[in-house]
């Protein structure tokens, strides 16, 4: 469960980066629009609260686990 969490932390990052990649070459003309706009002004806030929360659920599952399961 934990390298699953570290995955998908490291995924949300990656993944922002290739959409900025692509957005910057492939769709440069519109930048200045929203919602894209909006998303490349924030994009470290964004990526910080996909992490946050991907960490959150990584956090409660294995409190669940730990907590609800009988050993």
């Amino acid at each position: 469960m934990i390298m699953m969490t570290s995955f998908m932390i490291a995924l949300a990052s990656r993944g922002a980066q290739q959409m900025t990649h692509f957005h910057k070459t492939h769709n440069a003309a519109n930048l200045n629009r929203n919602p894209l706009k909006f998303y490349l002004r924030q994009e470290h806030a964004i990526v910080w609260v996909y992490r946050l929360l991907f960490l959150a659920g990584g956090v409660y599952i294995l409190w669940a686990i730990w907590v609800r399961l009988p050993f």
